[in-house]
């Protein structure tokens, strides 16, 4: 109804329950007579008590719920699948399941409120190469030269002439670069975000590739050049999503602070949290009845810091 007020996105609530509840107030503020049945008229095959056991946390959307949603919200494709991992994660019942989607609604929430340009599968594909990501940054460099042979000198070794300069033309063909009228290559978008819908054994290349590139920095580079630093703790499971989250949180912060529109070197800050015992038992039991723990935008403060007296750094 045009007349109704606009809701906000799906990202801002916490179940699509609550969100199609909040459907139904906004509708009946514009007309109090309206009801679950005149609501239901809109959803193809759907009764107004199934609507009132979703709203309730009774029931989960069925597809029907979810297609007739998508259209009164005029949802985007992100935004649909925001909706679908919130169907997924009020379904999960064990706890390791919940904590991987909330970890992707969170990334469906930066992915959407970021200002660069959200990279499609055909272009990470083809950047998911160390040196594809570094030859956009190495755009930025105050010293950036015109042709190939300037940065694949810069990049040290390890990657031929031939492989520049067809990574410099796929990229160009993606509009990820283009040149400007001195013919210098710039970046179309200010960042690039990866990873909501990029192929997992992209990802998994990408991060091989520039670990390995960090273990040759241990010996290559001075300590004033590179950081490498860790710690080994023992840890609660409840804890683990929230040291992800200011993991994540952290690397915000770094790229916000290193965000220049001219440097002299490209970086690259990996971090790694990984489990370093095997379970005691791999089945985790979580009560059916229990209630799915809220997603919510705002997170939860940080539990800890990486203190320099801990560091083991080489």
């Amino acid at each position: 109804m045009s007349d109704a007020p606009t809701l906000p996105s799906v990202r801002s609530f916490a179940s699509l329950g609550d969100y199609l509840g909040a459907l139904l107030e906004s509708r009946r503020r514009a007309n109090p007579r309206y009801s679950y049945a005149v609501l239901a008229r809109s959803f193809e095959g759907v009764s107004p008590s199934l609507l009132r056991m979703i709203v309730k946390g009774r029931r989960s959307p069925n597809p029907a719920v979810l297609d007739g949603l998508a259209k009164l919200g005029n949802w985007s494709e992100l935004e649909r699948d925001y909706a679908q991992l919130l169907d997924q994660f009020a379904r999960a019942r064990s706890t390791e399941t919940k904590r991987r989607l909330a970890g992707k609604l969170e990334e469906l929430r930066e992915v959407a409120e970021a200002k660069g340009r959200y990279l499609d599968l055909e272009s990470f594909s083809v950047m998911s190469s160390w040196y594809g990501f570094t030859l956009v940054e190495m755009t930025k460099l105050a010293d950036a030269g015109v042709d190939a042979e300037w940065y694949q000198e810069r990049l040290g070794g390890g990657v031929s002439l031939r492989e520049v300069k067809a990574m410099l033309g796929r990229l160009e063909k993606l509009e990820v670069l283009e040149r400007d009228e001195s013919g210098r290559y710039r970046t179309r978008n200010r960042s690039y975000l990866t990873g909501y819908k990029a192929p997992s054994e992209c990802i998994r290349q990408f991060h091989h590739e520039m670990i390995r590139k960090a273990e040759a920095a241990i010996e290559a580079q001075s300590p004033a050049e590179r950081i490498v630093s860790g710690m080994t703790l023992a840890i609660s499971a409840d804890k683990l999503a929230l040291v992800q989250q200011e993991i994540y949180r952290s690397l915000k912060r770094i790229a916000k602070i290193a965000e220049t529109p001219s440097g002299e070197e490209v970086y690259q800050c990996n971090v790694q949290f990984f489990r370093l015992t095997e379970p005691a038992s791999r089945t985790e039991k979580v009560s059916v009845g229990a209630r799915a723990p809220r997603v919510s935008a705002t997170l939860p403060p940080p539990v800890f810091e990486l203190a320099r007296t801990k560091e083991l750094s080489p």
